[in-house]
């Protein structure tokens, strides 16, 4: 059973949603959406089952819970369970990729991170600033290297083969032919080591790549399109739209890279959009 999965922490996480609740059933089952993380807090002991494996838990646990999992709690010990959760997403980057732990024992840390977690909830009101510091903080606080997940040969070869044709429309099938393995069976190595699907592999080396050309360079926009394997500039537009929040010219602009040498820089409403 995988007990760690790799991630970057090279950014602060995007905080989806977070907060506290108690519950009073003896068992808690769901199953994590394809595309969110989940941190969750515990004041309960009992029993973890992740994905099919199942483990003990005590008060002051954390899990973290990749996309896509299986997960059910059997609970003891209490009238109300309680648990603070956190659901994020890691930046996509090549920076800083760790080991996040399934599950971690805070012991008397856990008074401390349940205390600075509640009063980021009582911030939310005015500011989400501070549910993505205390996120980032938490899993830096449990993160281990790197190579505490073992590499599958697969998942190595398939991140080559992505990388190097990033700039064309590959398909996940088209990755699985070429490794001759089965898409299902890449699709659960995938899981093991990054939490995520191999097309959320494809997508986030997409968004890694568009940002680093709007924002670093001044290739013109219908050739960052193409560079990340989205020559339709209508796909392209919503494509950094859903990852970023906004076009990608105002991505560019944001970041102040501006090429002072193309007239529809200085005339305003043309550009490539």
């Amino acid at each position: 059973m995988v007990r760690s999965h790799r991630a970057s922490l090279g950014a602060m996480p995007e905080v989806r949603t977070c907060g506290a609740f108690g519950d009073e059933a003896p068992n808690l089952a769901w199953n994590q959406p394809s595309d969110l993380w989940q941190a969750l807090l515990l004041h309960h002991h009992g029993s973890f089952t992740f994905n099919g494996h199942t483990m003990t838990i005590e008060p002051f646990d954390l899990l973290i819970v990749p996309p896509g999992s299986r997960c059910e709690i059997e609970r003891t010990g209490r009238d109300t369970f309680v648990y603070d959760f956190i659901g994020f997403m890691p930046q996509a980057s090549d920076r800083d990729i760790v080991s996040l732990p399934l599950k971690t024992s805070l012991g008397e840390a856990g008074n401390f991170w349940d205390l600075e977690f509640r009063r980021t909830l009582n911030r939310l009101q005015f500011s989400r600033t501070s549910a993505h510091v205390i996120a980032w903080s938490l899993l830096w606080a449990v993160a281990q290297p790197e190579h505490v997940v073992s590499r599958s040969v697969y998942v190595e070869q398939a991140e080559k083969l992505i990388n190097e044709q990033i700039d064309r429309r590959l398909l996940v099938s088209d990755v699985c032919h070429e490794l001759q393995i089965s898409q299902s069976q890449l699709t659960r190595l995938f899981m093991a080591e990054h939490g995520r699907t191999p097309l959320q592999f494809i997508k986030d080396c997409r968004a890694r790549q568009a940002h680093k050309l709007l924002t670093r360079s001044t290739t013109p926009i219908k050739q960052v399109a193409a560079a990340c394997g989205i020559p339709n500039i209508h796909a392209f537009n919503r494509f950094v739209r859903e990852r970023y929040g906004e076009s990608p010219r105002a991505l560019r602009k944001s970041r102040g890279i501006v090429d002072v040498f193309r007239v529809d820089n200085i005339k305003k409403g043309r550009g490539e959009e």
